[in-house]
């Protein structure tokens, strides 16, 4: 038990340490020595627990991706929110969104570091994202309209990549369009604009 005990510590010290390296310098600046070094450990034990440093950052990501969490609370809101249109369901996916990516300075660089590196583990990661974000997607078209006759697929893409832009944007900038993208009056308009797009895709009759 010591023993398992043990690895799932160092474990996690190794992930951790890959969090901060991350936070701190972005993602070129981890590497075996870094991560070791930043968690006192052996190098020897990536190799030993994870395969190496792909199979470290493998985890890591797995571990931090918030879209598993967005997609739980997702499915909560939509069972106990009583929900029944689009619009609604829409708004309840943004909001979870909105509210997971807040300070979530470690998605951030990595959704940067996958602009700028095309590599297994970044197919990976993405992957895996694409993944998750279908299954949003099939939660959110429960709520669709019979022969609606839009592209909702192509028009949520545009709502969730300017979301993700806005916020690692707000890394850097504070203001985008004379909106304050990294305070919370900033995203409560976000969401709010993003409510009326959606409600726009199905207008009343």
């Amino acid at each position: 038990m010591a023993e398992k005990r043990n690895r799932g510590e160092s474990e996690q010290k190794l992930i951790h340490a890959v969090h901060a390296i991350l936070l701190e310098k972005g993602f070129q600046a981890v590497g075996i020595n870094a991560v070791a070094e930043h968690a006192g450990l052996n190098k020897v034990l990536i190799y030993r627990y994870f395969g190496g440093i792909d199979g470290l950052l493998a985890a890591y990501a797995e571990q931090m991706d918030p879209f598993p969490g967005i997609v739980e609370k997702a499915k909560t809101a939509f069972r106990t929110q009583g929900i029944s249109s689009p619009e609604e369901a829409g708004t309840v996916i943004l909001d979870c969104m909105i509210r997971e990516l807040t300070g979530n300075g470690h998605f951030l660089e990595m959704l940067k570091w996958e602009l700028t590196e095309k590599n297994p583990l970044s197919e990976s990661i993405a992957a895996s994202r694409e993944a998750n974000g279908l299954l949003l997607f099939r939660l959110f078209s429960r709520y669709l309209p019979e022969n609606h006759g839009v592209d909702v697929q192509a028009a949520t893409a545009l709502l969730t990549g300017g979301i993700f832009y806005l916020f690692m944007r707000a890394g850097t900038a504070q203001v985008f369009n004379g909106i304050p993208i990294g305070t919370r009056e900033g995203r409560e308009r976000l969401l709010d604009a993003g409510k009326h797009i959606i409600s726009s895709l199905f207008p009343k009759k």
